[in-house]
């Protein structure tokens, strides 16, 4: 008896020495900050969608989670464009955002094309040898310019037929729950 009294004694010391182990946070805190942008944007979603409920039902995603969006928790980052969209505010601001980083990558593309050609006055004064070590170089980073455009170019392809294909069947699947 005296025993099991000790193995008692002992398991409450235990417990209250070691008792924050067995305290776990219930949630974490947000760390993500929401914008006035979040809040107006979100507000204006609900009350167009008739509530937190029906904009979740839009969107497909829980309704507890779209009451949060502007409040507690910001818009989730590949909702934002569809929010906007379904606002009517998203569609010229995005062209001129695609306006703008075609241009951009075309400043790029110049600047690599000037970077590539071979008539560079310093050059003018080496030997010759020299010289055709820098065009065989220019050459190789030409060939890798090119597969690195073209894998580019074959990702962002996949990558958009695979985000067609989800919205294709995102779209099916509300209207089939709809009827």
């Amino acid at each position: 008896m005296q025993i099991i009294g000790n193995v008692f004694r002992k398991l409450n010391t235990y417990q209250a020495q070691y008792s924050y182990i067995l305290l776990v946070p219930s949630r974490k805190p947000l760390t993500q900050k929401i914008t006035k942008e979040d809040q107006q944007l979100a507000e204006a979603a609900k009350r167009k969608a008739g509530g937190a409920a029906a904009l979740a039902r839009l969107f497909g995603v829980t309704a507890p989670a779209a009451s949060e969006w502007g409040r507690i928790r910001p818009i989730p980052r590949h909702l934002r464009p569809r929010i906007e969209d379904y606002l009517g505010l998203g569609a010229k601001s995005r062209v001129e955002q695609a306006h703008e980083a075609l241009a951009s990558h075309r400043r790029t593309l110049e600047r690599i094309q000037d970077l590539l050609l071979l008539d560079m006055p310093d050059l003018e004064k080496l030997p010759l040898r020299y010289r055709e070590q820098y065009r065989e170089r220019v050459k190789e980073i030409e060939i890798r310019l090119e597969a690195n455009l073209a894998e580019i170019a074959a990702r962002i392809e996949r990558e958009l037929a695979d985000v067609r294909a989800r919205l294709i069947a995102e779209h099916r699947a509300q209207r089939k729950a709809q009827t």
